[in-house]
C-alpha cells in the first residue's frame, strides 16, 4: 500500500483508563511506522493539544469520563479536518458504528481486536481509507 516508504504516523491516544493508555502506547511504539506524540486521559486538554502538536491520527474512546468521544470527533473535524479519528472502543454495537461514521471518524475498531489489526487500521487510515466493521471493506476517501 505504501510502496515501501517508511511511514512516520503521529498518533494521539485519548482514553480515560490510564493503564490502557500506557499499554496501548507500548503496543504502538513497537511499530517503527508509528510515533505516539501524546496520550490524554483528560479530554478537556484535547483541543489545545491538537493545535500545539497536531497528530495525523487520534485514537479515541467513545466514552471518556463525562465526555462523549463522538461529540469530540465532530469538534475535531470542524477545527482540524485533516486529522483522522479512529474510534477504539469496547462498545461494538451497530448504533455506535453508524454514529462514529456520521461524526466524521475514519475508522471504528473494537478494543477486543488484535494489536496487528489495530496497527494495520492505523496505517490504512493514514493512507486515506475508511474502515468500519459492518462494511467489511476498505473505502478510499481519495
Amino acid at each position: 500500500m505504501n510502496g515501501g516508504k517508511v511511514l512516520n504516523i503521529k498518533v494521539l491516544i485519548v482514553d480515560d483508563h490510564v493503564l490502557f493508555l500506557e499499554s496501548l502506547k507500548s503496543v504502538l511504539l513497537s511499530n517503527s511506522s508509528i510515533q505516539v506524540i501524546n496520550s490524554l486521559s483528560y479530554p478537556s486538554l484535547l483541543i489545545n493539544t491538537i493545535t500545539e502538536v497536531p497528530p495525523d491520527i487520534i485514537l479515541m474512546d467513545i466514552r471518556i469520563k463525562s465526555y462523549n468521544g463522538l461529540e469530540l470527533t465532530r469538534n475535531i473535524k470542524k477545527i482540524a479536518p485533516h486529522i483522522s479519528v479512529i474510534i477504539l472502543t469496547g462498545y461494538n454495537d451497530e448504533e455506535y458504528i453508524d454514529a462514529a461514521y456520521s461524526a466524521g471518524a475514519s475508522a471504528f475498531i473494537a478494543k477486543e481486536k488484535s494489536k496487528d489489526l489495530l496497527i494495520t487500521t492505523i496505517k490504512q487510515v493514514y493512507e486515506g481509507y475508511q474502515i468500519f466493521p459492518k462494511q467489511n471493506q476498505l473505502l478510499s476517501s481519495n
